[in-house]
């Protein structure tokens, strides 16, 4: 294993990566490097996301917080993680940045040296002059690899609306058509009933840039009855294709479901039910499934907490094959070897995925792990590898057909810690 850019970590970094975990010396994994950048070894840092390409550029943002708000920071790299530039805070005003696990800012890469980060916005002002609790979809776009960056820009259409409310849970994605897409949970149609603190169902939007994040088209609507408070996931093809993972929420069903548009998200006229667990939840999971594409479909991973499927499946993360045509394959459950697997990951590499999960190892339950596995496309799983300790949340990212990045928030004694390891594994 190669240490890089962390040296003061190392003895922790050899606990966390190989303590006592047979899956992390199986020699089917050819190299984990740590490659977190040394400017995070101080700082108090939550909700991770990351971009990466095959061209050797990684992307990692991070949020950090105080008394005023939140802001939403990004450090970038040209060679493969070796060197990063320092830190840069994305959002113009500080503290606007609304954000934790299943709803953080997102970062993107397109063509050269653009990089996209897109967040929910606190609004602290609506067009009437009346503070209201309220979040917008907000992005800024760098050429320059986030030196310097664009004014921001909104996404929701209804950003001046008085009456608009909540925007979040966001994803995004670009294409190698120079195109960019971001989709979010969207509350202006939601009505709370009386004593609700959350809505039972809301809606999705998609915003369409043509131009790799230059100019936006109006949002459109992907689906109605969806969980509030879910993540998505987004696949933006080079075609018209655009697939978009979320979980459903007619009549408190909370299963996962499969958008996909032919005309570059103008319409959805295809829409799967991923697998019917019949998990009735008269709330929120925050729990939201992961998406990775082929050109013809790939895989889908979520969890559920239903025991009451056809098969009398326990709760869990299970994983299955998806196709453009709607077609979904078998069910393929992923606890083997873990206790309390949830919040799937997915990144493409090469002919398959990696899938990650946050776990208990059963053979040791004192950890608390991202446990990550490739998959081939038939979802047929390799090894377990087991990263971290304490581990809060996590975020893959595919860096190419032959690496994934992996970013995790470690909890130490000195308070929570960004971890950045690139995952090199023999298929």
């Amino acid at each position: 294993m190669r240490l890089r850019s962390f040296l003061p970590f190392v003895p922790l970094l050899l606990l966390m990566l190989f303590g006592c975990s047979p899956a992390a010396r199986d020699p089917r994994w050819a190299d984990v490097s740590e490659h977190t950048p040394a400017a995070l070894r101080d700082v108090d840092a939550h909700d991770p996301s990351l971009a990466a390409n095959a061209q050797g550029r990684v992307a990692l943002t991070w949020v950090t917080s105080d008394t005023a708000g939140s802001d939403v920071w990004l450090a970038v790299s040209r060679d493969s993680g070796a060197h990063f530039a320092p830190p840069v805070r994305v959002n113009a005003t500080h503290g606007e940045v609304a954000s934790y696990a299943e709803s953080r800012p997102v970062v993107a890469f397109g063509a050269g040296e653009r990089v996209l980060v897109a967040w929910a916005a606190r609004r602290t002002q609506t067009a009437g002059g009346t503070a209201r609790d309220a979040d917008d979809i907000v992005l800024r776009m760098s050429d320059d690899s986030g030196a310097h960056f664009e004014p921001p820009v909104a996404l929701n259409s209804d950003a001046q609306d008085s009456l608009s409310t909540y925007h979040g849970f966001l994803t995004i994605a670009t294409n190698n058509a120079g195109e960019a897409a971001v989709a979010w949970i969207d509350g202006r149609s939601t009505v709370l009933a009386p004593g609700e603190d959350e809505p039972a169902r809301s809606e999705v939007r998609l915003a369409v840039s043509r131009d790799g994040g230059g100019t936006w088209a109006r949002d459109t609507l992907v689906a109605r009855e969806v969980c509030s408070c879910c993540r998505l996931a987004l696949h933006l093809g080079s075609d018209g294709h655009v697939a978009l993972a979320y979980r459903g929420a007619k009549d408190d069903m909370r299963d996962p479901r499969l958008a996909q548009s032919i005309d570059d998200g103008l319409s959805f006229a295809n829409d799967t039910l991923v697998s019917a667990d019949h998990w009735r939840l008269n709330g929120c999971p925050s729990i939201g499934p992961a998406l990775a594409a082929t050109s013809e479909g790939g895989l889908y991973a979520w969890y559920t907490g239903s025991d009451s499927t056809a098969d009398g499946a326990p709760p869990g993360v299970y994983v299955k094959t998806w196709h453009v045509s709607g077609r979904t394959g078998l069910r393929h459950a992923m606890a083997d070897s873990l206790r309390s697997a949830n919040r799937p990951m997915l990144a493409a590499m090469g002919d398959g995925a990696m899938l990650g999960v946050l776990a208990v190892p059963r053979e040791d339950s004192t950890r608390h792990v991202l446990a990550v596995r490739a998959l081939d496309l038939s979802a047929r799983p390799g090894p377990w590898l087991f990263l971290g300790a304490g581990v809060r949340t996590a975020v893959l990212a595919s860096g190419g057909p032959r690496h994934v990045w992996a970013a995790w928030i470690e909890k130490l004694a000195m308070g929570p810690r960004v971890r950045l390891v690139r995952i090199t594994p023999l298929l």
